[in-house]
């Protein structure tokens, strides 16, 4: 994969992990989810869950389709069985919110192929691209078969992809600014280190001194803060017994006092 070293390790290590896991539990891994607002798995066993789609994309789905809605679907029952030999699946069947789940669970999945696209893409420019079509298609990723790599690349020649990839770069230029939490979703985030939303989205903008990444990303986040307070006022004067001294993400209001904005 087109990933530098440190993360190739790192996916492999949570592959490795997920394997002693299994052996240790003798049974499928436990997927948490965030049924307050994503409904996409969380914690640890989201990052198991993730690398593993990935991985075995990778190496057995070809990335010849626009989006994994067009992948054929023997593929997709392929990755199904796979997954379902590793993470419980069948326990969302059971679920109260059974329907909603299964669709976070396809956005997870509709993700992860879309991010090996893009490897994949840069794999095929950085060997040579549009100018070396045949020396690239001579270089064929690690863990990829030829036949898949291929496929790929011939992908990539068509006027759709190069039109949608066109379009897609517009669109990334028009971006605000970046999420420097990585690959993590803001839901599980939150669920592994216990934050509020908003709070996930202070530490995803700022860097280890606490300064904003951008100054349109401080502006963003000071209109949430303060639309919140405005909201927790409204709430609390109007239904007081039922949200107290509770903001509406279950902590203590704040005050709006200058303590509670040092953090900005």
């Amino acid at each position: 994969m087109v990933l530098c070293s440190s993360e190739k390790d790192k996916g492999e290590g949570q592959k490795l992990k997920l394997d002693a896991e299994l052996r240790r539990t003798g049974r499928p891994l436990t997927l948490p989810i965030d049924t307050e607002c994503t409904f996409h798995p969380v914690g640890k066993p989201c990052d198991y869950f993730t690398r593993e789609v990935g991985i075995y994309m990778w190496r057995n789905i070809p990335l010849d389709r626009s989006g994994w809605k067009n992948v054929d679907q023997f593929e997709k029952t392929s990755l199904d069985v796979h997954l379902k030999a590793k993470f419980d699946l069948a326990q969302v069947e059971k679920d109260i919110h059974a329907s909603k789940i299964k669709g976070g669970i396809q956005q997870v999945i509709q993700k992860r192929f879309s991010d090996r696209k893009h490897y994949a893409k840069v794999e095929f420019l950085n060997g040579g691209g549009y100018a070396d079509i045949e020396g690239a298609r001579n270089k064929v990723p690690e863990d990829m078969t030829k036949e898949n790599w291929h496929k790929a690349i011939r992908h990539f020649l068509t006027p759709e992809h190069i039109k949608r990839s066109l379009a897609n770069a517009a669109c990334r230029g028009k971006q605000r600014y970046a999420n420097r939490g990585g690959s993590r979703s803001y839901a599980s985030t939150s669920f592994k280190e216990s934050l509020q939303r908003l709070e996930v989205f202070h530490k995803t903008h700022t860097d280890k001194d606490g300064n904003f990444s951008s100054s349109v990303a401080e502006e963003d986040y000071v209109s949430i803060y303060l639309k919140c307070n405005e909201l927790q006022n409204f709430l609390s004067s109007s239904y007081p017994t039922k949200f107290g001294s509770e903001d509406v993400d279950g902590e203590e209001a704040d005050d709006g006092s200058d303590d509670d904005m040092e953090m900005i």
